[in-house]
């Protein structure tokens, strides 16, 4: 954010800190399992805080100034930084990233969930559940021993789809032109 980044991305800064959220939610829910009094403690704590909220101002620097008091909470309810990563990755999906943009922050993500990936082959699984459906689908009935089996064959099937879509808009285009050729 520092270093002059256009209010343009405190859109995707946002999300990210929607999702830092979650995993904080998420981790105090953990922490307090079977201890009512140490939830109670840690709300109490985060609620004397008087936590700041966002009101949705596309200034990147007052929302740089909410991230650094978030990221104060953060580590004042106890959510160190790789629970944060590890939150992320469990649940990291692909949504509207490209294949290659999705398998990219996989890998850096993994790092900090060794545990819960700790063979190619479950890499290989938590990658392909977290591709779209509709790439799923295409995989249906595959197995895939490693990650970059996986990745491989997705982003094959994704580059498909992508000149797929792009034919049929060229398709589309034309007819367009067509109709309004027809039309004077």
């Amino acid at each position: 954010m520092a270093g002059g980044r256009s209010s343009s991305s405190g859109g995707n800064d946002l999300n990210e800190v929607v999702r830092q959220l979650e995993a904080v939610a998420q981790q105090l829910a953990r922490n307090s399992t079977g201890n009512g009094d140490a939830q109670r403690d840690l709300f109490k704590t985060v609620a004397q805080s008087k936590p700041p909220t966002y009101q949705g101002k596309p200034d990147p620097i007052i929302l740089e100034n909410w991230l650094r008091e978030i990221e104060k909470l953060f580590g004042a309810v106890g959510c160190p930084e790789n629970s944060k990563k590890a939150e992320e990755f469990s649940n990291l999906r692909m949504d509207r990233m490209s294949v290659t943009e999705y398998y990219t922050k996989f890998i850096k993500l993994s790092r900090f969930a060794e545990g819960s990936v700790s063979t190619e082959k479950e890499k290989a699984r938590k990658f392909e559940s977290g591709l779209t459906t509709n790439l799923q689908l295409k995989l249906c009935g595959q197995v895939f021993e490693t990650l970059d089996e996986v990745y491989g064959r997705a982003a094959h099937l994704y580059a498909l789809e992508e000149k797929k879509k792009k034919e049929l808009a060229e398709i589309e285009g034309r007819e367009k032109r067509k109709e309004v050729g027809q039309v004077s």
